[in-house]
């Protein structure tokens, strides 16, 4: 388990492969959606982050083994 310093609420977060975690965190009107990997239990590693202008209320993610595919469903702010 590892702590985000984020002032805003956890929406999203998916696991992937068991090394790549997505995050969304929304409040009502920005989201962080942000790109961790996990290197061993107590090392994750930001590898990218986007902010969007208004609130992710929920997503997708699609492996098809070659690419990944992610979807959020963003709320009008």
């Amino acid at each position: 388990i590892m702590r985000l310093d984020t002032p805003a609420r956890v929406t999203f977060v998916r696991l992937l492969r068991g090394r790549w975690c997505f995050v969304a965190s929304s409040n009502t009107t920005i989201s962080e959606l942000s790109v961790w990997e996990i290197q061993t239990p107590s090392t994750c590693i930001l590898r990218t982050r986007i902010y969007l202008q208004a609130p992710v209320l929920d997503g997708l993610l699609d492996d098809g083994g070659n690419y990944i595919r992610l979807a959020v469903t963003v709320g009008a702010s």
